[in-house]
């Protein structure tokens, strides 16, 4: 199956049950608990992290923050890598689809991972190894695309228009 990402990340709807998420960015969070992502498999390198919030950024929906639930002090800043590579493309395999429970290609939604260096020239995010959400269902999953040529540290210098506030230490060098 083959994914392209759409610009708009969309919660669930319907009844909400509050639960308290405590981050060291944004303080304790009342959010809906049917908004919380579970990772099928956890974000290489933080294994002891399977449940995340999107938290939007300052930039108009160009940036999200991928907060943790589980620990207060792991958060990713994310994007659409449709915003500085116009034809991305993931392929995924059946297993993959099958873990996201995808019923079609439209249901999911690419972020990559956005690494901000205390040299803000220095922006980058890996495009080698995307998390595909799946909003319906609330799941989601870093792959990495060992068959493409898609760069781990794509170069955002003057891609993205703004940079969120109080990003030095966000991500790590991934």
């Amino acid at each position: 199956m083959a994914i392209a990402p759409c610009a708009a990340i969309v919660a669930n709807g319907g009844e909400m049950s509050k639960m308290k998420v405590e981050t060291t960015r944004f303080g304790t969070l009342d959010i809906d608990e049917k908004t919380v992502v579970t990772f099928t498999q956890p974000i290489l390198g933080f294994s002891d992290c399977q449940r995340y919030i999107l938290v939007e950024g300052p930039s108009s929906g160009k940036v999200w923050w991928l907060q943790s639930c589980d620990k207060p002090e792991v958060a990713f800043i994310v994007m659409n890598p449709m915003q500085v590579v116009p034809d991305y493309e993931v392929k995924l395999d059946a297993s993959e689809v099958e873990d996201l429970r995808l019923e079609k290609a439209e249901d999911a939604r690419l972020l990559t991972i956005v690494v901000v260096p205390e040299d803000r020239s220095k922006i980058r995010t890996n495009l080698k190894a995307p998390i595909i959400y799946n909003p319906k269902t609330n799941l989601a999953k870093q792959v990495i695309l060992h068959d493409s040529d898609y760069a781990v540290q794509y170069p955002l210098a003057g891609a993205v228009e703004k940079t969120p506030v109080g990003t030095s230490n966000a991500g790590s060098d991934a």
